[in-house]
């Protein structure tokens, strides 16, 4: 759409751009930039794309991602002779050698609903930075690296603590199961902190609490974006729990321009907190975004209250203003209406899922599909149901799904009959089932998907 950039409106993003002095050292250079797909990694390629168009900047970037595919599709200004895209994930990909002036390392997931993803994700996170800053040391040491993280490493506050300062050294409970991100985050900086030491790195930190604005997700497990979503559909805001959490919200704009900062002037291995210090509960939340969006819309509370002190994930900022001499330009009135409108004009646009040509995988059947069973008693052997439900989705999606097994190669054993009843009380769909594959340890293949990351793909 004309005047807009990835479904960012132009003026939005010359708002970004004024607030930060980093375009003048950007001129010609070249940036790398890990999770350049996300909600994050759309305002900054934006912004790239703007900048360029705007001060003639002939940055370039390449642009690690998971997805590069389905973005262009859904985004054809990613075509820009600017961008290179290259699909990749940190744990196992090789990254392109080049002499960056900029990394900016964004790839960092946040969210796992089932356990068993919990070790994948954290290795992303651990073992996806550590990679990423071993590169930097090899093939550009004197980039300024940028590392985002999370205020959440910082755990729960203490009664009567709202605002949360960058010395506060309390952490997240390691035997929590749901710490396990914020600890990987907090690791994450931990490395950071060695290669700064170690190899000389000039590395950034941010610690990113909650934002709003064009791409946040609408129907997730962001309050904002639900709230905003509810109320343009004329549902009912529904808060869960009591409505007493507080929260603040800066918009993605003044985020973009904050990261810039701090990727420009920051000190080294010095955090600061980025997100808005303006706080209210999320009651009071519902009810403005109903005000400001539909005034008729009901705001609807799931439980009553109690004499609990409320949460409080609200970043102390003073660091940041006095250093960096950052701002909350854009008020939460204006975050709420600017989200609104980018929602209207695009219906929470994403990544198409769209596959432009089929594809044919070839997918192992024990440690896969089946969950390995001891002594190669494979009628003893049972579904791993999440690994199967995506196998349907490539099905569903149109592309060829050949099932593989060893299954029998070494005794001699004919498990045809079984496995193929295994298939269909399992509900595997697929084209066609080959019994012979040789047995072995380790198997190479240039074509090869670690398990891994075939368990993260397809969200």
């Amino acid at each position: 759409m004309k005047g807009y950039y990835f479904n960012i409106p132009a003026e939005e993003l010359d708002e970004a751009i004024s607030r930060t002095e980093i375009w003048s050292h950007l001129r010609n250079k070249r940036i790398l930039i890990t999770g350049g797909t996300g909600f994050f990694g759309r305002w900054i390629l934006a912004s790239i794309l703007r900048a360029n168009d705007t001060l003639n900047l002939k940055l370039t970037a390449t642009i690690i991602t998971r997805s590069p595919a389905g973005f262009i599709e859904a985004f054809p200004e990613a075509e820009a002779s600017c961008f290179t895209f290259k699909y990749g994930d940190l744990r196992y990909t090789l990254l392109p050698v080049d002499n960056y002036s900029h990394v900016m390392h964004l790839a960092t997931d946040s969210i796992a609903d089932r356990p068993e993803e919990h070790l994948g994700l954290a290795d992303s996170v651990i073992i996806g930075t550590r990679r990423v800053l071993d590169h930097v040391a090899n093939c550009c040491p004197q980039a300024k690296v940028l590392y985002v993280s999370s205020g959440s490493i910082y755990g729960a506050m203490p009664e009567g603590v709202i605002k949360t300062p960058e010395q506060h050294t309390a952490a997240p409970p390691p035997e929590s199961p749901d710490s396990f991100m914020s600890t990987s985050k907090r690791m994450a900086e931990q490395l950071c902190s060695i290669y700064s030491r170690t190899r000389g790195l000039d590395i950034k930190i941010a610690r990113c609490f909650s934002f709003a604005g064009a791409h946040m997700p609408m129907q997730s497990y962001f309050a904002f974006g639900n709230f905003v979503h509810d109320a343009i559909e004329g549902q009912t805001i529904e808060v869960k729990g009591d409505g007493t959490p507080i929260r603040a919200y800066m918009y993605a704009g003044d985020l973009t321009a904050w990261l810039w900062t701090i990727l420009d002037k920051g000190q080294d291995c010095r955090p600061y907190n980025v997100g808005s210090d303006q706080a209210l509960s999320l009651q009071q939340l519902a009810t403005t975004v109903a005000s400001l969006i539909q005034p008729d819309c009901k705001v609807k509370i799931a439980a009553h209250s109690t004499d609990a002190p409320p949460s409080c994930y609200i970043p102390d900022i003073r660091r940041a203003r006095e250093e960096l001499g950052l701002s909350i330009w854009t008020n939460l009135q204006t975050c709420i209406i600017r989200t609104a409108h980018w929602y209207k004009n695009f219906g929470g646009s994403g990544i198409k899922s769209k596959i432009n040509s089929p594809r044919t995988y070839v997918v192992d059947i024990d440690g896969v599909i089946a969950n390995v069973v001891p002594n190669n008693d494979y009628t003893q052997s049972t579904p791993r149901q999440h690994n199967i439900d995506k196998i349907n989705k490539l099905y569903n999606a149109g592309n060829k799904i050949i099932l593989f097994t060893a299954r029998g190669y070494t005794t001699g054993i004919d498990w045809r009959e079984v496995t193929e009843q295994q298939m269909l009380d399992w509900g595997v769909k697929y084209h066609e089932l080959h019994l012979g594959k040789p047995a072995g340890d380790i198997y190479i293949d240039d074509r090869m998907v670690p398990l891994e990351l075939f368990t993260l793909q397809l969200e």
